[in-house]
């Protein structure tokens, strides 16, 4: 998942979502992209003994950097305190794409919850997925640097399934309304139609369920914002059974992209 903008819920939403999703039979794992900003762990309440940091360094191997969560899910933190070395990026994403090929077969999902903003690999890596879910809010900002991403990505002739998620909406017509500008916009200017996967109305259970470090599915599954992110799930569900089965392109890409760039 990724945003072009801190402040939307990215990482908020890609947690319950996933754990939805787990609940509902997938298994999933979630990889925290936002090096040295990572907050996965700690909307979990979990103290991981490896991160993403030690698995491209060197250290650990994918799996080993694992961490259980609820229902399944797992998770590998971000780490903090450490950003992306611009001088060995090309290496570590290369010895990353060799460990996420290994570990493919285990999941029927693999989400990466990549950090805010247009870094250089991170914006190589969306390129890369099977399908990039954009997390937005109604603000213009919001929607604004949104664009800004796509038509980055686009111009290095990137551009996977796309799917829009309005997040923190104060009515279904807010956010309905929000969706169909952006997709207008991209349809015009960046010739794609991104799939309006849904949205997610604003609601105190999610601060709440954050302040007690745990996620709102779980601890108020009742609360307006679970029963949205239920029906996006469905909506994942539903559109994945109704698609033609392909030959995953992402992991595919990522390693020819990455890993014969430079030997691991």
């Amino acid at each position: 998942m990724a945003s072009g903008k801190g402040g939307v819920g990215k990482s908020n939403l890609v947690l319950n979502y996933a754990l939805t999703l787990c609940q509902m039979g997938e298994h999933i794992l979630i990889i925290d992209g936002d090096l040295g900003f990572a907050n996965l762990d700690i909307l979990l309440g979990l103290r991981p003994a490896y991160s993403l940091e030690d698995v491209l360094s060197g250290t650990v191997s994918l799996i080993h950097a694992m961490t259980m969560a609820a229902h399944g899910l797992e998770i590998i933190s971000g780490g903090s305190g450490t950003m992306l070395d611009e001088r060995e990026a090309s290496m570590q994403m290369a010895r990353f794409a060799h460990e996420l090929n290994t570990v493919q077969g285990r999941f029927d999902r693999i989400f990466v919850d990549f950090g805010a903003g247009f870094s250089r690999y991170a914006t190589e890596m969306m390129g890369l997925c099977d399908d990039l879910f954009l997390v937005m809010t109604p603000e213009p900002t919001a929607l604004a640097d949104a664009y800004s991403l796509l038509k980055l990505m686009a111009k290095g002739g990137l551009l996977p399934n796309i799917h829009v998620v309005v997040n923190r909406a104060q009515s279904v017509v807010e956010a309905t309304e929000a969706a169909r500008k952006f997709s207008l916009t991209t349809q015009k200017f960046l010739k794609t139609s991104p799939h309006i996967l849904g949205y997610v109305l604003e609601d105190d259970a999610v601060n709440r369920a954050v302040y007690h470090q745990s996620p709102f599915v779980l601890k108020e599954p009742g609360a307006i914002a679970s029963k949205c992110v239920r029906q996006l799930a469905k909506n994942s569900l539903l559109r994945t059974s109704e698609q033609p089965m392909e030959e995953p392109r992402g992991l595919r890409k990522i390693w020819e992209h990455f890993a014969k760039r430079r030997q691991v």
